[in-house]
């Protein structure tokens, strides 16, 4: 615990000696920070060494050319180094020494929305994020402090506030850019084969691979695309009616041309069921449907099984779908 305090005072040290030379705005984005970093308790502090709280230290020394040693070989104060610094590399070095210190904020936000519910999040920024059955967001804890980057497992609805700072979501094989817009995002993990589909309501955006941000496309409103790990390319956005991919939001239950074990997933994920489907080999049969109004498991399940000649039973928590004898 002492090497905690030894870094926090010194942190503070270093922190008072730069702030007088900053302007009112640099002044209040670097105590929201520290602010932000003391919001934890004793069983989220870890030991630092003073091994790894010197690297920490040369390190920031380094990039900002700040003298983080506060004391001369005389125990005396020693002049602070300070030259013309970029707020991005103070807050680089506040979030180095904060991570050093404390474990707080390496912990992520995380939101989920549990099978059989939808949840709707509101983010730092004011941004509102609405999560499909199933799904979840995570965030760093200096999210609209730094940059506003999230990750998403699922499917959701975004509705994205307009700041200086581009909103970024990443999934799975795929990057969404924007500043301030309104748009889907499909990307599920357990897919036969991993896709991130994006349909764009309002504003605009770019869409690209995670590791190929020279490949991205920009969406108009209307405008869907999707990326496939197969060839690792989105593909040029077309218009859609959003009605079906948004049915989701409203308890409505629309797929286009997908195979059935992803319809049966959503189903699972949507009203929180165990669905069973013994003849394996229909599971990759491509189907289209669509409901317009709230439907519940047993009308699709039922529809599902007479457009494929297929039979079910209810078990327990869920439906067993079988061959006809």
């Amino acid at each position: 615990m002492a090497n905690i305090m030894n870094s926090k005072n010194s942190f503070n040290n270093w922190l008072n000696k730069f702030l007088d030379e900053l302007d009112q705005e640099k002044q209040e984005n670097v105590e929201k920070i520290w602010t932000e970093a003391k919001r934890t308790d004793e069983s989220q502090k870890v030991s630092v060494s003073e091994e790894e709280k010197d690297k920490v230290f040369a390190t920031i020394a380094s990039q900002t050319g700040i003298d983080t040693d506060t004391k001369d070989k005389d125990d005396e104060p020693k002049p602070t180094k300070i030259r013309t610094l970029n707020w991005r590399w103070i807050a680089a070095a506040a979030t180095i020494v904060i991570a050093a210190g404390l474990s707080y904020l390496a912990i992520p936000v995380q939101y989920s929305a549990s099978y059989g519910e939808m949840a709707t999040v509101t983010l730092p920024d004011q941004s509102t994020v609405t999560l499909n059955s199933g799904s979840s967001i995570t965030y760093n804890r200096l999210f609209n402090l730094i940059d506003r980057e999230v990750s998403l497992e699922g499917e959701a609805y975004f509705e994205v506030e307009n700041r200086n700072l581009p909103f970024i979501v990443h999934t799975s094989n795929a990057t969404v850019k924007v500043l301030g817009t309104s748009f889907n995002i499909r990307s599920w993990k357990d897919s036969p084969v991993p896709e991130t589909s994006v349909l764009l309501t309002e504003g605009s955006l770019a869409f690209y691979p995670t590791e190929k941000p020279d490949k991205s496309v920009i969406l108009e409103p209307s405008q869907k695309s999707s990326l496939k790990n197969i060839d690792g390319i989105p593909e040029q956005p077309f218009d859609v009616s959003k009605d079906k991919t948004l049915a989701w939001m409203n308890n409505q239950f629309a797929f286009e041309n997908v195979p059935l074990i992803q319809i049966i997933r959503e189903i699972e994920r949507r009203f929180d069921l165990n669905i069973q489907v013994e003849p394996k080999e229909v599971l990759f049969d491509t189907l289209t449907i669509y409901y317009n109004n709230k439907v519940d498991a047993d009308q699709i399940v039922q529809d599902i099984c007479q457009s494929k000649a297929l039979k079910y039973r209810k078990i327990n928590g869920g439906f067993i779908i079988e061959n006809k004898r």
